[in-house]
């Protein structure tokens, strides 16, 4: 199971080394979360790892991530 941390710096990792990798924003890093959200939510993952990808998604979509708390 992935924590928000790994599953934040998996995407980055991803959109840095990818095909498009000089074109990197936050809106980018969402989109990204968003379509593997949808491709692991399709798997059978823990209903954790399921909150902890909506977690690293509304860190990333909020500009000011401090006031968000932790889904435990």
């Amino acid at each position: 199971m992935k924590n928000v941390h790994e599953i934040i710096g998996k995407a980055v990792d991803d959109l840095l080394n990818g095909e498009n990798s000089q074109f990197f924003s936050r809106e980018l890093l969402l989109e990204h979360l968003v379509q593997e959200f949808m491709r692991v939510a399709s798997t059978d993952i823990s209903q954790e790892e399921g909150q902890n990808y909506e977690y690293a998604m509304r860190i990333v979509a909020s500009p000011v991530h401090l006031n968000i708390k932790s889904p435990s």
